[in-house]
């Protein structure tokens, strides 16, 4: 039971099969940057906030609220440029094939009862939908260097046209900011079960500072009509920014790959930290999301 209603870390490494970034320079500064060492001070962290069961329009379902944290060092140049975070859900029948790679049923259930959408888990909602963070302008000027040849007539053979430049030059204003996207998708091609949440999280383009350090997402989980255990399998995949030059990027651009691979168990009775809402179905209008999940105030939410 050491996986029941437990919080996720990871730490990460270079993927082993690619080469030894910046091995073939002559430049060190590179080599400096991107180690296999300083891969392994980026840190990621899913804590299991709240779990509470109850019903969502009349169905029993699980509230789950999450803060995501990601931690690199802060007297580097590296930064989290983006990440998406993925939590897939699937039904395991005991703790001991909680580690498994594929989903385990339960032998003393039914066929038929085991084969069918009710007891699959599904993502009912994501909230919030989006987060986006202050917008931010910048102006680019481009040039369009048109030139124009125009036909004078004039007694000279030797001056008998006269060419003309014309540079138009066009302002554009780019407006940036953080985001943050969930969607839901489903992993279980014989049945339409959104077993799956998403969130996408880019940096201001403009800023470059990076993306947030702490997000608080929530989702409620329609429970298997059967019960049992439901696994939560999650993968992180950040992408790194360097302030290097430009040719040099694509030496940098190199996805980082986590060394935890531990689940998140939820067996339909544990509950974690005290319940909100005063027992009401987590479907009513008047259910408040705001004690499940808040994010800083100058952030946009939908």
């Amino acid at each position: 039971m050491e996986y029941l209603n437990s919080s996720f870390d990871t730490d990460f490494e270079l993927p082993q099969e690619e080469p030894s970034l910046g091995e073939e320079s002559a430049l060190p500064r590179i080599r400096d940057i991107i180690t296999h060492k300083e891969a392994r001070n980026i840190g990621f962290q899913a804590k299991l906030d709240r779990v509470q069961y109850g019903s969502y329009k009349k169905q029993r379902a699980c509230l789950l609220s999450f803060k995501f944290s990601f931690f690199w060092p802060r007297n580097t140049n590296i930064r989290f440029k983006s990440a998406n975070i993925t939590i897939s859900f699937d039904k395991v029948a005991t703790f001991a094939s909680v580690t498994a790679c594929e989903p385990q049923e339960d032998e003393d259930e039914d066929e038929d009862e085991e084969d069918s959408i009710e007891n699959i888990p599904h993502i009912i909602c994501l909230f919030p939908d989006r987060i986006y963070g202050e917008s931010q302008s910048k102006s680019i000027e481009s040039s369009s260097g048109l030139k124009v040849s125009v036909g004078v007539p004039v007694p000279s053979p030797a001056s008998a046209g006269l060419e003309m430049t014309y540079d138009g030059k066009v302002t554009h204003n780019l407006d940036r900011r953080m985001s943050i996207e969930a969607r839901m998708k489903s992993s279980v091609y014989k049945f339409d079960s959104m077993d799956t949440a998403i969130w996408s999280i880019a940096e201001n383009s403009i800023q470059c500072i990076g993306i947030p350090f702490d997000i608080q997402a929530g989702l409620v989980l329609r429970w298997p009509v059967s019960g049992g255990l439901v696994r939560a399998s999650i993968i992180v995949e950040p992408d790194m920014a360097y302030p290097i030059y430009k040719p040099w990027q694509a030496m940098t651009a190199h996805k980082l790959r986590q060394r935890c691979k531990n689940p998140i168990v939820f067996d339909g009775e544990t509950a974690k930290n005290d319940p909100i809402g005063g027992g009401k179905d987590f479907g009513d209008e008047s259910f408040d999301w705001t004690q499940v999940v808040s994010n800083p105030s100058e952030y946009s939410v939908s």
